[in-house]
């Protein structure tokens, strides 16, 4: 499999919600484990999807510093083309490029050439886009937040805390010790109490779950504006292309013509010479404009190439986190569901585990009489109340690693919000240092 595949399928399966110890134990490991395994990843993930950003805004910054330097000779527009597009577009790039090259420019029309469009301009910066995508990871962390809410209180609360209800139950068990009534009448009032929280607690998770479902749906949003913009950065990398390499055939007509004037400026004398003078300085200025604009185009296609690679890890940072998201409404909340149920058989089998103690007292005394040693079953007495004791520490154990899971979801969201802010920033940036260079 692939990492990303690796990535999105799930890490082991949740155990049977039995009540036995060992299962309970086991299902303790696995969310806890579970959980661990897939922060671990995520992290990873997000930490290699920060440097590749990184390195590409790095690569971007000397790419167009040695453009500066070299007057745009150290960056061919043509082999960008030729390992970029299919030949259907290559194609098309040859007709366009003879056809800009034969557009008649002056001082005046080189400032506009080459320049975006105000629509596609506008398609870049679509802010109600940029709102729709904002408020999909709002949304999606708002649902995340709910459940960390919950998690977290499931942990603070008595009523459903394995080492409170062992108390209680202890309590009741030595104070009433002879009264098989009274024993009968307070384990039925605790068994409902936590029965009721149980069930709130499994309900809102739930609740939770399905909410999360919905919302994780949003990221889908977010994922496809990003392909969008994606799409949009390529295309409008072969017309900056195109732009470059027509400019080229336009400069080289433009030197051409500039080293005419200037012979016949040589050969001109006397009162010639002003006029030819002028008509020099003018070309010259001209060739200048258009030897920076097609610096600025060269720069441009890099910033573009660079932005393709950024959009794309940050496309890739959010399914990282679509699988996160996916993992904590499912596995976590699903494990965490399961070990609240047991809550109620901890109620139960301490009931029963007292009971089968006091028979088990009971039959060691008549067994004693006739000479039968009872250290057998008074051990299994003391196992069925060790098992209840074991499955009471797990729950705990899930709940600390269900909650910590969740938490490391939403963090995770944060992160690659960090991400494509910074990176806007120094695209931004570089933006702004093209256009005062």
């Amino acid at each position: 499999m692939t990492d990303m595949q690796i990535l999105l399928a799930p890490l082991g399966n949740v155990p049977e919600g039995k009540s036995s110890a060992s299962l309970a134990v086991q299902r303790a490991d696995y969310v806890e484990q579970a959980a661990q395994g897939k922060a671990v990843i995520v992290k990873d993930e997000l930490a290699k999807a920060d440097d590749s950003v990184s390195t590409d805004l790095a690569m971007v910054e000397s790419q167009i510093d040695d453009l500066a330097n070299s007057e745009g000779n150290s960056f061919n527009l043509q082999n960008v083309i030729n390992v970029w597009f299919d030949r259907q577009e290559q194609k098309y790039a040859v007709g366009e490029i003879a056809r800009r090259a034969g557009v008649q420019l002056n001082i005046d029309s080189a400032a506009t050439y080459g320049t975006i469009p105000d629509k596609i301009v506008q398609m870049f910066i679509n802010s109600a886009e940029t709102k729709a995508t904002g408020m999909a990871k709002l949304e999606v962390a708002k649902a995340l937040d709910q459940a960390t809410g919950v998690a977290g209180s499931i942990s603070k609360d008595d009523d459903v805390k394995a080492a409170e209800i062992e108390e209680k139950a202890t309590q009741i068990l030595k104070s009433w010790s002879e009264n098989a009534s009274a024993i009968d009448f307070l384990f039925k009032r605790l068994f409902t109490k936590v029965l009721n929280r149980v069930v709130s607690y499994q309900t809102r998770l739930g609740n939770v779950g399905n909410d999360l479902a919905q919302k994780s749906v949003m990221l889908d949003r977010v994922s496809a504006s990003l392909r969008a913009r994606r799409d949009m950065v390529k295309k409008d990398l072969l017309q900056t292309c195109v732009n470059g390499l027509a400019l080229e055939s336009i400069i080289a007509d433009a030197r051409v013509e500039l080293k005419r004037l200037e012979k016949e400026l040589k050969n001109a004398v006397g009162a010639d010479r002003g006029p030819i003078n002028e008509l020099v300085k003018d070309q010259q200025t001209f060739l200048q404009i258009l030897i920076k604009r097609l610096i600025d185009l060269k720069a441009f296609a890099v910033k573009e190439i660079g932005l393709y690679s950024i959009i794309g890890t940050i496309h890739a940072s959010v399914a990282v986190i679509r699988a996160d998201v996916e993992f904590t409404r499912t596995n976590l909340i699903a494990a965490l569901g399961l070990q609240l149920g047991l809550v109620c058989d901890i109620v139960s089998a301490l009931r029963i585990a007292k009971a089968s103690q006091d028979v088990r007292h009971a039959e060691a005394n008549a067994s004693g009489a006739v000479g039968v040693a009872a250290d057998a079953l008074q051990k299994a007495a003391n196992s069925a109340l060790l098992d209840v004791q074991t499955t009471m520490r797990s729950l705990e154990a899930t709940i600390a690693a269900a909650s910590r899971g969740i938490q490391n979801t939403r963090d995770n969201m944060d992160k690659v919000e960090a991400m494509q802010i910074e990176t806007e920033a120094r695209l931004g940036q570089l933006v702004a240092d093209l256009g005062n260079a």
